[in-house]
């Protein structure tokens, strides 16, 4: 699918113009789709339950070229010193709820696409999509 022509303000500093989009597609290009598995549950100290991704290294990897490229824009907004690659699940989920989900695991995947993403307490909306190499 052709890439979209976007110009959407995603923040009020912040515009996502085909410049921008162009430029993570640059960064992206050289990154291949990897596998990995959600292999267990974690929950961070504020009550949020997520699932671990392995290897967690791939995710860490994008993140740093990420920041590197905008180190303007620091992962979580430069809150918390370590990054911890997790799929976040809810918040304060019942044991009996986890223990479901512990069971479930692993759960293989191929991280094969990064998206471009704007969050609000709402809504999800995707702005564009960066498919990774395969081969």
């Amino acid at each position: 699918m052709p890439p979209r022509h976007v110009a959407r303000t995603v923040r009020r500093s912040v515009r996502v113009d085909e410049t921008l989009v162009g430029t993570i597609r640059e960064l992206l290009a050289p990154v291949r789709a990897f596998g990995f598995k959600l292999s267990a549950v974690g929950r961070f100290a504020g009550g949020l339950t997520y699932l671990v991704p392995d290897p967690g290294a791939p995710f860490i990897r994008l993140t740093e070229i990420f920041s590197a490229a905008f180190p303007q824009w620091p992962p979580y907004g430069g809150m918390f010193d370590e990054v911890v690659p997790h799929l976040s699940i809810g918040e304060a989920l019942p044991e009996t709820d986890v223990a479901i989900l512990r069971e479930l695991l692993p759960i293989s995947a191929t991280a094969d696409e990064v998206t471009l993403a704007w969050w609000s307490d709402d809504i999800v909306e995707v702005l564009e999509r960066y498919p990774l190499r395969t081969g």
